[in-house]
């Protein structure tokens, strides 16, 4: 077995947090030889199908709804009329499908990595049935108790209305899991990445703060946090928001629902059981977070908390938002091997920052590692622990050579600065066009111009449109395709 496998298979075993496979271990070399052409998670273009150019109207209105996912002109809206150049009419076309959820339901997780996995935010589910003329529940894999052991609880999902529960399922005392213990890290009882024995030890605790009251409720859930990110993006594009606040500002649109996780969080830290009560039809609202969630959408469950590994999750930022890839070069295993610890994965640790061979990833990644010190890895739980307000981080982003600023450890810092290069605006330009253009090449002028505007006001919602007509007018062989 030659040298650069099992340096790679080491680096995905201790480092990246997957299985030792030979398959593993060449899909790893394969992107540390081709950098972004193949990611851990699904390619953020997988299912975008080209649009091509169209002859008419009605037949590029047809497409449009195809490859957004949307429907026909929004009542009440004009369309343009006949009489108006192609520009305008393509400029219509797309401004009313970006009017549409489904537009950023469809398009933004093909553009960004981090929107192709999300997670339920509860490690288990409750089953339910009526006895003795009330609904009384029981943890999935238990079995129902007798009446002797039903204890009256008041559950998150509506804590004004107690709910009947098996006593074992319930066991508010149990709030951690020791049996694992690896790198000295304490795993609490909401921890979704639990490789602990079976039978669990965790319960769902206080005010079932661990459960789902059914699979339904946990499938919701997971759908609520998916939609906080997607919700929150397409707030700021619709109303013309400079983009760099998707990295910086403190309130997300989300539903009661989506709003469990903070809930949750403040309960573990107050000991308040402030949460809204559940009900079926969710209503979604630009909320507010407390102070240390500053920092967008990298706060949130989905850029957190979808991995276990904490090095893909800032390699995921950097690939998302600069369209730097994580490229695993020089990598000597027995160096890693020589790290005496079992919280490689969860922790940061400087030394690899400047460690000959590992330096020009791990300077990004352990100063990004830094910038989440509060937030706890899916093995350790979902919720914010204390953080060291004086500790300080450096901005690198190619390499160890290419130090871009240092300041606070904290997300609200890092996201002001990754939205301040110049890899930003030249990233969120390539997204786009690349989808747009998919199968084509894109003409330098037309970027460079594209790009010009975007960098003025970083207005996605316009870039947006300035690459569907640019592509359009492109095929025609037209003129001036980003004009207002």
């Amino acid at each position: 077995m030659s040298d650069l496998f099992l340096q790679i298979q080491a680096c995905s075993i201790r480092l990246l947090g997957v299985q030792s496979t030979p398959l593993t271990a060449v899909a790893l070399a394969i992107c540390s030889t081709f950098g972004e052409g193949c990611a851990y998670h699904r390619p953020a273009e997988e299912a975008a199908a080209p649009i091509l150019p169209a002859r008419d109207d009605a037949e590029l209105l047809r497409r449009t709804q195809l490859i957004f996912g949307t429907t026909g002109p929004i009542p009440g809206e004009t369309a343009a009329p006949s009489s108006a150049s192609r520009e305008a009419r393509f400029r219509t076309f797309i401004r009313q499908s970006m009017n549409q959820d489904a537009f950023y339901t469809t398009v933004l997780p093909r553009l960004f990595r981090g929107l192709a996995v999300s997670h339920s935010p509860f490690p288990f589910e409750l089953k339910h049935q009526p006895t003795d003329g009330r609904e009384v529940y029981w943890l999935d894999g238990d079995k129902p108790c007798p009446p002797a052991e039903i204890v009256t609880v008041r559950p998150w999902w509506n804590i004004d209305d107690p709910v009947a529960i098996c006593k074992d399922s319930y066991a508010p005392q149990i709030t951690t899991d020791a049996r694992n213990g690896r790198g000295g890290l304490t795993q609490y009882c909401e921890a979704t990445a639990n490789d602990n024995p079976e039978p669990p030890v965790c319960r769902c605790g206080p005010n079932l703060v661990n459960c789902a009251a059914d699979p339904e409720q946990s499938k919701r859930a997971q759908q609520a946090t998916e939609d906080e990110v997607i919700r929150t993006i397409q707030w700021v594009v619709q109303n013309d928001r400079p983009f760099s606040q998707v990295l910086t500002m403190n309130a997300t649109v989300r539903t009661d629902l989506g709003d469990v996780f903070y809930a949750r969080n403040r309960f573990f830290e107050t000991g308040r059981a402030e949460f809204t009560p559940i009900g079926q039809d969710e209503h979604r609202s630009l909320r507010e977070r407390d102070p240390r969630f500053s920092g967008g959408v990298l706060t949130t469950p989905v850029y957190r908390f979808q991995d276990e590994a904490q090095r893909i999750l800032v390699a995921l930022v950097w690939s998302d938002f600069l369209c730097v890839p994580l490229m695993s070069s020089n990598v000597d295993a027995h160096q890693l091997m020589t790290l005496d610890t079992g919280a490689l994965r969860s922790r940061d640790h400087m030394v690899l920052a400047t460690m000959e061979g590992c330096r020009d990833c791990h300077a990004r990644l352990e100063n990004g590692m830094r910038a989440f010190q509060a937030f706890s890895s899916t093995r350790e739980g979902w919720r914010l622990r204390p953080e060291d307000e004086h500790l300080t981080m450096r901005l690198y982003v190619r390499s160890s050579e290419d130090m871009r600023g240092e300041g606070p450890a904290n997300p609200l810092w890092l996201g002001a600065r990754l939205a301040a290069q110049p890899e930003f605006a030249s990233c969120m330009v390539n997204r786009v066009t690349r989808y747009l253009y998919r199968g084509a090449e894109v003409p330098e002028e037309t970027r460079a111009r594209i790009l010009a505007r975007f960098r003025d006001g970083q207005n996605f919602r316009q870039l947006f449109e300035d690459a569907f007509v640019a592509f359009h007018l492109d095929r025609e062989g037209s003129g001036d395709t980003a004009s207002r």
